[in-house]
């Protein structure tokens, strides 16, 4: 009894040696080319042995027999699996998975998987945004992301473009989302000529935009996020050679295919003969007794005050369409140019932008001179730094403060000229009172 007993205790030993000496500790590194990739998953393969690499992407694992496989995962990338084969040090190389890469978006408390989000949150990347020249990011959201209504209240370059996730949620306070550029939140109120602080970033620096519009989602940024949050990710730089980038744009505005149709003046002569004449069947008695005999227009066009508008026969000297006249049709360009690069320790961009959008109105424009500079570096293993400087000067000349201007393009007469010379006063008669009103105003050309 006591011999086999020793036996045994014997032979559990060899085995417990053997199964010693099979396991070992294995470290290395994970990269992705380009740089370390901190928080990669290591993991012996058929097993819950793992750890994660730390910051400088490197990792140590214990136990790990000679024969096993070890399995390498990170978000973004495809899965590795690298046999140990008794070897101590293992380094690995991940290549990006594009499709695992779309599949990441941005929320308030980090990121996560568009797959378990479902509607709450949409994105948009820089491919989208430049498939469409636009002034401003307002614009370049529209139509790009469900349950996100762009409204543009103005043909003016870039402005008045309002954004609404959740509808509209009161009637005395903004209704704008919440943006923020790199973590930093834009005031949320509307600016000046109903313009709003989004409207002076330069869409071209922008790099992807998530709209969070769920509760959950935006619970971050407390009752400002309300009315939803936009989120922009701005272009920064990357670990390796130096690139650049240059972005050109020409366009003339034009207008659409179905313009207001207006009288002319020959027109607009037989329909006031016409309702005037008409008034005879309305009011027989009055028309007898002479009391429209003053509105004849024949009369009217011989007030001296208009009588230079038209010819001895009483035919109107001029025919103005003003949707032709008040319009322009200049070249709007924009140029941009980009600089990135770096080393594994600091990454730089630099972006520089001229615009110059003509709007479709006569003298009306805006330009924009943009620059943005933005720097990482990574100062220890535990420590990453960063930094952003923008300057944005834009310059805009508005004619959609009132509906001045789009009225008169289909309500101002035909028979008027269009430069008037009577010292730069501008006279506007009404036909149907005989009224002269007389206003400072510029030439218009």
């Amino acid at each position: 009894m006591k011999i086999t007993l020793g036996k045994c205790l014997l032979l559990a030993g060899a085995f417990l040696c053997f199964g010693l000496a099979g396991a070992q500790t294995v470290t290395g590194s994970v990269s992705d080319g380009s740089g370390p990739l901190p928080g990669a998953n290591v993991l012996v393969k058929g097993t819950t042995n793992g750890t994660q690499t730390d910051f400088d992407g490197n990792y140590s694992l214990d136990n790990v027999s000679s024969n096993a496989t070890l399995v390498f995962s990170y978000i973004g990338f495809k899965t590795m699996e690298i046999p140990v084969g008794g070897k101590s040090t293992i380094n690995a190389v991940m290549e990006e998975d594009a499709s695992e890469l779309e599949e990441v978006v941005l929320i308030g408390y980090g990121s996560q998987r568009k797959s378990d989000l479902t509607g709450a949150v949409g994105q948009v990347d820089a491919d989208q945004l430049q498939e469409r020249p636009a002034t401003s990011l307002n614009q370049a959201l529209s139509g790009k992301i469900a349950g996100v209504q762009v409204n543009t209240n103005s043909g003016r370059p870039g402005g008045k473009s309002n954004i609404r996730v959740r509808g509209f949620s009161s009637i005395n306070s903004s209704n704008n989302p919440l943006y923020v550029i790199d973590g930093v939140q834009l005031p949320q109120g509307n600016q000046a000529n109903f313009s709003s602080a989004i409207d002076y970033l330069n869409p071209n620096d922008v790099v992807s935009i998530e709209v969070l519009k769920d509760a959950s989602s935006t619970a971050i940024y407390g009752a400002r996020g309300a009315n939803g949050v936009i989120l922009v990710t701005t272009k920064r730089g990357r670990a390796g050679q130096g690139r650049v980038t240059y972005d050109v744009e020409y366009s003339v505005n034009q207008f659409g295919p179905n313009r207001a149709k207006v009288l002319n003046s020959e027109q607009y002569a037989m329909i006031e003969q016409l309702s005037w004449e008409n008034t005879q069947k309305f009011d027989p008695a009055g028309w007898a007794a002479g009391n429209y005999a003053q509105y004849e227009p024949r009369l009217k066009r011989a007030n001296p005050n208009v009588a230079y508008l038209f010819d001895s026969d009483g035919n109107a000297i001029y025919d103005t369409d003003w949707s032709k006249e008040v319009v322009q049709h200049k070249l709007s360009q924009n140029h941009q140019v980009g600089f990135s690069g770096g080393n594994e320790r600091t990454t730089y961009a630099i972006s520089l932008g001229i615009r110059d959008d003509q709007g479709l109105l006569k003298n009306t424009y805006l330009k924009r001179y943009s620059g943005r500079f933005s720097i990482d570096d990574q100062i220890k293993t535990w420590l990453k730094i960063g930094g952003s400087l923008s300057y944005n000067n834009q310059t805009e000349n508005l004619a959609d403060t009132n509906d001045q201007v789009p009225r008169r393009m289909v309500e101002d007469y035909p028979f008027y000229r269009v430069l008037c010379t009577l010292e730069d006063h501008w006279k506007v008669y009404t036909p149907i009172t005989g009224i002269i009103h007389t206003r400072k105003v510029p030439e218009i050309r």
